[in-house]
């Protein structure tokens, strides 16, 4: 259950992210991506893997291109 808790936080920090970088908030929606990668890493249980972030940052780039 611990690590369904995890995994609906991270989760809805990332959409966050993904919410600011498509309303062309760049540097907030990298904020968000980093704290919430930091708390996961921090935390030692890492729901995700750094690829699946960085899959994120992907999309922050391709919406700054447009």
């Amino acid at each position: 259950m611990k690590v369904l808790r995890k995994l609906l936080k991270r989760f809805e920090g990332e959409m966050a992210a993904v919410a600011f970088a498509e309303a062309g908030e760049f540097e907030t929606a990298r904020e968000i991506l980093k704290s919430s990668v930091s708390e996961a890493i921090s935390d030692g249980n890492r729901v995700f893997d750094s690829e699946e972030s960085h899959g994120l940052n992907i999309l922050i780039k391709h919406a700054e291109g447009k």
